[in-house]
């Protein structure tokens, strides 16, 4: 941030009114947009530098916008609907809080948007709240049609069947777990019914004491839920998983043995990894990535619903974006009921 004290050396040289204007453009905006990340924030600054179009458009935020869209250079036309929302700060140009991405980064910014191997609509409604670029949109849907893994490897149904629980009230209230197998190697699923947040634990075999070891884990970071919903595994229903149950004051309940199905929420969370294992050379960032992308049906992403915030991904984030949300819990059970009620008619 500028700061009005005076510099240890002064220039002398006179400065003339777009001098003044700029600066005080930046000064004004460093109180209203945070900086990115220091790293980020280098690379960014070096790319719009040598950027043709951003440099005109650069010239234009600060120097004012004309009356009429004619009379701007054709680059610069684009953002002309978002004219009210574009700023800069350390010479980086903002839409709003979405760093706007220079030409020469835009195709390292496709590959990280899709780093999850997710459909379109899932990238595009994971990238739309932190970066900007025109036409970015066509150009995400144009890489999920290219992509060889998608292609190679098709898009997994993940819908979930209509379930009877009761809608969570707040997060972690209620989780699934589901044990699966993928390449000879065992994994353990736990999944948040209110957030869809999802944890993911390879298996050194699937003892109870190693599930509950696990869980522990997780229940330490999300804290312990209510009710635990899984199948009849035996690792589930022994004597030592019900011990730990009652230990942690859970209630574990197991879906039907005629209705394998009950355990939507978790099978879905099931499907969704292993698409990530065949898709995805690093299991770990397809895992943030998805965290970090809203559902279909939500406004909030699964780390939002989950923990109040955003985390960081490898794609220029703001810390304005990283910062607590005040999440409204009524806003996350509204879009559960919407999005049954939608299920229900289906």
């Amino acid at each position: 941030m500028l700061s009005r004290a005076p510099l240890s050396s002064v220039d002398n040289r006179k400065q003339n009114n777009f001098d003044v204007f700029r600066l005080e453009v930046e000064r004004l905006d460093a109180l209203a947009n945070p900086q990115l990340l220091p790293k980020t924030t280098i690379s960014l600054q070096a790319a719009t530098a040598k950027d043709r179009d951003l440099a005109q458009l650069l010239k234009v935020i600060l120097s004012g916008w004309p009356d009429i869209k004619s009379h701007l250079p054709s680059c610069v036309k684009p953002y002309w609907c978002f004219r009210d929302e574009m700023s800069v700060h350390n010479s980086v140009i903002y839409r709003g809080s979405q760093a706007v991405i220079p030409k020469s980064m835009r195709r390292e910014m496709l590959m990280k948007i899709h780093a999850s191997h997710a459909g379109a609509e899932s990238n595009i409604r994971m990238a739309k709240d932190i970066v900007h670029w025109p036409g970015m949109q066509p150009e995400i849907k144009d890489m999920c049609q290219s992509c060889g893994q998608c292609a190679q490897f098709g898009r997994e149904n993940t819908r979930e069947p209509m379930k009877s629980q009761p809608i969570p009230q707040y997060p972690w209230q209620f989780v699934g777990q589901d044990i699966f197998q993928f390449e000879s190697s065992s994994y353990l699923v736990t999944v948040g019914h209110y957030s869809d947040f999802i944890e993911l634990d390879e298996l050194d075999n699937t003892l109870s004491s190693t599930v509950i070891k696990h869980s522990k884990s997780h229940f330490a970071l999300h804290g312990i839920p209510e009710v635990l919903l899984s199948d009849n595994g035996p690792q589930f229903v022994s004597t030592e998983f019900a011990a730990f149950c009652d230990l942690y004051g859970i209630t574990h309940i197991t879906s039907s043995p005629y209705w394998p199905r009950g355990n939507g929420k978790a099978e879905s969370a099931v499907k969704i990894v292993k698409t990530f294992m065949k898709k995805c050379a690093d299991i770990q960032l397809a895992l943030l990535t998805y965290r970090n992308t809203p559902q279909e049906g939500h406004s909030l992403s699964p780390a939002q619903r989950s923990m109040g915030r955003r985390t960081r991904l490898n794609i220029p984030v703001s810390p304005e974006m990283l910062g607590p949300d005040k999440v409204v819990s009524k806003l996350v059970v509204r879009n559960q009921s919407q999005k049954r009620e939608g299920e229900e008619v289906l």
